[in-house]
């Protein structure tokens, strides 16, 4: 009898260790659970309305005669957020970001169209979506008019709502808050980030920090460089004093900051002097080429990244204008038709940027002007060479042909012009995880040859007044130092066989760049949790790398023009 007493005692403990350790995993599940959360991001859409019918810009393409700006399916972007929205739900998103440009235009009409996508959205699954505004949303609203139109959107779960500007922070899960920066200067591209404003961010992060949320910030402009003299080449897409500004955030505990505007994919980081590390998460368009958004995932084991695509047309939201063959590449191969579309649009973006006509408006010149006839022949001829063919066929001119004559042979490829070549690599860029491996691959090859060979052909047809001319409007343009492409001009303007060598000096580290992707990666990633220190160096220890690379290039240059 002692002993089945015994026995019974021991039993119960043994039960009540179980049940208490079941409690303990099932709370510290559930804690976990609350900790985890998982954003659908997609920024850029760019929707229009009103439109029937697609305009006809290029009649001469049967595909892409639509195109215009940067390669979006204007027409079919409400369409895309609609199906990109679906498949955030059934990936079972706990919040949709969308980090500005909901709109082309920013119209009335436009906002109040997309607006009632979330609200049906949010009405039908209860998932919230937190917007904030893009410079294309400035264009015809006021910050005022834009929290009004997005009031389910964000600013109705706001914890704090800046007076100034369309700015505000949420809580998104257990452990998180968001900061929406709206970092526009209505009525221009670029970023509108003062110091009344820095200190709002400032403010906001410590009480979140206060409140035991870790601050997650999204805005549209970039904190970080995502291209190589993305300060220089895209002054309206990296915010002013981004340096400082990335270091403030390291020391604010901001780790992770979602951006849209310029249409890529690409994350960049920064470490701060604390050791304290920032990403800035770039996707691209959703209605453009590769029609791509993220799932992000925040937990303690790290930052999970995955990009999703839209695959499919909804046919039957289409337009009037569509011929045939484009309705059956649509239906066939979605994302084929959005490269075609994106590359044609980039084409004609590159031909239109450097016509005599863009030129002498974006210099102000009149045709009384003297520089105008230089301009005309000189910006002419950079349009031949452009669209010249690569190679040659039967005995017509092309940029193989121009080679051959100076001993220089281009390496074969499918590529059709120097035209052609440059947005192929211009998609690999906005694609992210840039993959043509290094300024030594074909493409880098051939751009570098090409061009070298385009330029000759340039001088020769233009002469001293030409480079002169062109010398100019590339610093007045773009406000690129002409000193480190001037050793390049020079050789090809003494004539000498060697000038591909300088060339590849001058321009391997800029392509090194542009079609070699660096760490982290792009794509499908996971990044740290929050709280880890960076791993990597420390920033004086980057800079005198980056000045060690610096005098490497000179180096380079030097022994290319005296070898």
């Amino acid at each position: 009898m002692i002993m089945n007493l015994q026995i019974r005692k021991i039993v119960c403990v043994l039960l009540s260790l179980i049940l208490i350790a079941g409690a303990s995993y099932f709370s510290l599940y559930a804690t976990a659970e609350i900790d985890e959360v998982t954003f659908a991001v997609a920024t850029d859409i760019h929707i229009v309305t009103g439109k029937d019918e697609l305009s006809v810009e290029h009649p001469e393409s049967e595909l892409y005669f639509q195109a215009s700006g940067s390669g979006n399916i204007y027409d079919q972007a409400l369409e895309i957020t609609k199906s990109f929205l679906n498949d955030a739900a059934d990936k079972n998103a706990s919040f949709v970001l969308i980090p500005g440009d909901m709109t082309r235009n920013g119209y009335r009409e436009e906002h109040e169209a997309i607006a009632r996508v979330f609200d049906e959205f949010e009405e039908k699954t209860g998932i919230q979506v937190y917007v904030t505004p893009g410079n294309h949303d400035y264009y015809h609203t006021t910050p005022d008019e834009f929290k009004n139109y997005y009031k389910n959107a964000g600013f109705d779960n706001a914890v704090e709502t800046d007076s100034k500007t369309a700015s505000y922070t949420a809580d998104v899960g257990g452990k998180y808050r968001l900061i929406c920066v709206d970092s526009n200067k209505p009525g221009d591209d670029g970023d509108g980030i003062d110091s009344r404003l820095i200190s709002w961010i400032e403010a906001q992060a410590a009480k979140a920090k206060e409140d035991g949320k870790e601050p997650v910030v999204m805005m549209h402009h970039s904190l970080l460089e995502h291209l190589y003299m993305g300060k220089l080449l895209m002054k309206d897409f990296v915010i002013r004093n981004s340096g400082k500004m990335a270091e403030k955030f390291c020391s604010l505990g901001i780790q992770y900051v979602f951006t849209g505007h310029e249409h890529g994919n690409d994350i960049s980081k920064y470490v701060g002097k604390n050791g304290n590390v920032v990403y800035d998460i770039l996707t691209t368009a959703l209605s453009s080429y590769p029609i791509e958004y993220r799932m992000v995932t925040f937990s303690s084991n790290g930052v999970k990244i995955t990009m999703n695509s839209i695959d499919e047309c909804n046919m039957d939201a289409l337009i009037g204008g569509y011929n045939d063959n484009q309705l059956k590449l649509l239906e066939s191969d979605y994302n084929a038709f959005a490269y075609g579309l994106f590359r044609y649009s980039i084409e004609k973006k590159i031909l239109k940027y450097v016509s005599p006509a863009f030129i002498k408006r974006k210099l102000k010149l009149d045709d009384s002007s003297p520089l105008t006839t230089s301009i005309d022949i000189l910006f002419g001829t950079i349009n031949e060479a452009l669209t010249m063919p690569l190679y040659s066929e039967n005995s017509e001119m092309s940029i193989e042909s121009l080679a051959l004559s100076k001993n220089v042979t281009l390496p074969k490829s499918e590529y059709k012009s120097l035209c052609d070549l440059i947005t192929a690599m211009v998609a690999v860029h906005y694609y992210g995880n840039e993959n043509m491996s290094s300024s030594e691959s074909t493409e880098s090859e051939i751009l570098i040859k090409g061009l070298n060979t385009a330029l000759e052909y340039l001088l020769t047809k233009c002469g001293n007044e030409g480079l002169n001319t062109l010398i100019g409007v590339i610093s007045f343009s773009t406000r690129i130092d002409t000193d480190r492409l001037s050793p390049w001009f020079t050789a090809v303007k003494s004539g000498k066989e060697d000038s591909y060598k300088t060339a590849k000096a001058v321009l391997n580290p800029i392509l090194d760049n542009f079609t070699h992707d660096f760490e982290p990666g792009d794509r499908d990633i996971t990044l740290p949790a929050f709280g880890e220190k960076a791993t990597t160096e420390r920033p004086i220890v980057a800079f005198f790398k980056k000045l060690m690379n610096f005098f490497k290039y000179i180096f380079n240059i030097v022994i290319a023009r005296f070898r």
